[in-house]
């Protein structure tokens, strides 16, 4: 597959992930308030953990 390899020249690690979700709730909580911000919060850090699982599930070895 194309998209491993460049994943594995530039390997994303949680840092990556933090990061941008840290981004995103920034201007979230400035620029909304109330329950739809924080259900698009909630998404954008599931959306994160399942991206981290499946790169997990690639990125170890096979015994």
């Amino acid at each position: 597959m194309r998209d491993r390899k460049k994943n594995k020249k530039i390997p994303l690690q949680p840092v990556h992930f933090d990061r941008r979700i840290s981004l995103f709730e920034a201007t979230v909580n400035e620029l909304f308030t109330g329950e739809k911000a924080e259900l698009a919060v909630s998404r954008a850090r599931s959306i994160r953990d399942i991206m981290q699982y499946k790169m997990q599930q690639i990125n170890q070895p096979k015994p």
